[in-house]
């Protein structure tokens, strides 16, 4: 099977191409992920792209250009020809950390060059960093890994099958569309009503993005699983991980002032079956929206039971595919209309804070391009407002938290009393 050479932007692409602009705008950063795998030895840039380059997936997936469509068409990935695979730029760090900012949040115009672009960094500690980008609107983190595993996999192969169900649908009539579309939007109006607890704080200047990462290792990992059963999430251990969280963020908004609003947070939910890894390209998701009572802040068993029984009403619900239809229906409204809409049923404030969780995709990733991997972790983007994300991964049994945040919205203080307080609900 060839690859495909055009195909339109299915609805969450859609959204997530729309959000660039809004978030640029906010912020001067863009809408791009970043995954960082740390391997043992030093491995040079050039002999990362020899390696890479000739892989058909490869050729195909950094060739693909954005097309904007006309007034209600939908816009579309084409295959450039005659671009070339791009280079991989190589730099050094001299001392230990995160890679710079730069190339964690790079801006990339997926109009104008490749939406997915590969940085390699020589520590002083004789390991590689490589840093693979992506805009979100090309895939999910889910699609991302598998792409990025299998491309350094000891015998990559033509995967162009993973690409065949490329636009995830909504499996229903116009009729029973447009009725799913009425519903959801009673329903987001409901759970996005103001007033919504958040740490935002609109400043004049450009807000300034930084990162924290909490590393568990095996052991504790397994104890906060242990601890979610005991607190009633059962096997819906997201469901502890989210009100965790929700309650390190509250915890700040209260060393502030009394809080203010409920906690409302829209979550990824993949729509992949379990197991497997099709489709690569297109971000295969859609979103449920929690609205968590500031009543149910009280306690973590509180927040998780109430988290849970949302989770059961929602999944029972035609909420995921109801919100699936309902964005590919506004699909081919104009932009400036479209990115209003995202915006009016919280005013502008989106969101508490951003969450997802990656699950055990990483549980096994031991090795890359024949290289013992050391660590491997995420980047979101991180819109502004809310000014703060949180991504759960595992990595090789261990989980860790990425915090992406914005200086304006957590200060040093705060951002070291947010983490030791998600660490202690989830270890408790």
């Amino acid at each position: 099977m060839s690859f495909p050479t055009e195909f339109p932007l299915n609805g969450i692409d859609h959204f997530l191409h729309q959000l660039d602009p809004v978030l640029f705008q906010a912020s001067g950063k863009g809408n791009v992920c970043s995954f960082v795998v740390e391997v043992e030895g030093h491995l040079t840039a050039l002999a990362l792209h020899e390696y890479l380059s000739p892989q058909p997936t490869y050729q195909w997936i950094t060739r693909l250009r954005l097309r904007r469509g006309r007034l209600f068409k939908l816009a579309r990935w084409s295959v450039d020809v005659s671009a070339n695979c791009p280079s991989i730029q190589e730099h050094e760090l001299s001392v230990t950390g995160e890679p710079p900012d730069s190339l964690l949040n790079p801006l990339i115009n997926p109009e104008q060059e490749s939406s997915f672009r590969t940085d390699v960094i020589l520590t002083a500690s004789q390991t590689t960093i490589i840093v693979f980008s992506w805009h979100h609107a090309l895939m999910d983190a889910h699609g991302a890994e598998t792409f990025i595993q299998h491309l350094c996999s000891p015998k990559p192969t033509d995967n162009s099958e993973w690409v065949k169900n490329i636009k995830p649908r909504c499996e229903h009539s116009i009729k029973e569309r447009l009725k799913m579309v009425r519903g959801m939007k009673v329903y987001l109006y409901d759970a996005c009503r103001l007033p919504i607890l958040s740490l935002y704080q609109p400043k004049p200047a450009a807000p300034t993005l930084r990162h924290r990462v909490l590393k568990l290792n095996e052991i504790e990992t397994q104890k906060v699983v242990e601890t979610a059963r005991q607190q009633g999430a059962g096997f819906l251990v997201s469901a502890f991980y989210l009100a965790a969280t929700a309650r390190a963020v509250a915890y700040i908004q209260s060393q502030r002032g009394p809080l203010q609003g409920d906690v409302l947070v829209p979550v990824p939910q993949d729509r992949r079956k379990r197991g497997a890894h099709e489709s690569l390209v297109g971000n295969q998701v859609t979103f449920i929206f929690y609205r968590i009572p500031q009543a149910a802040l009280n306690s973590i068993k509180e927040c998780t039971t109430e988290l849970v029984q949302q989770i059961t009403k929602l999944m029972r619900s035609e909420a995921p595919e109801g919100y699936l239809a309902m964005i590919g229906l506004i699909q081919r409204l104009p932009s400036g209309f479209y990115r209003w809409l995202l915006k009016s049923p919280t005013r502008g404030l989106m969101a508490s804070f951003f969450y997802s969780d990656t699950g055990d995709s990483l549980s096994d990733f031991k090795t890359f391009y024949n290289r013992q991997v050391v660590n491997a972790i995420h980047y979101p983007p991180n819109a502004y407002p809310p000014g703060v994300t949180f991504i759960f991964t595992r990595v090789q049994g261990a989980l860790q938290i990425t915090v992406s945040y914005m200086e304006e919205v957590l200060d040093n203080e705060e951002i070291e009393m947010l983490v030791q307080h998600l660490k202690s609900d989830l270890l408790s």
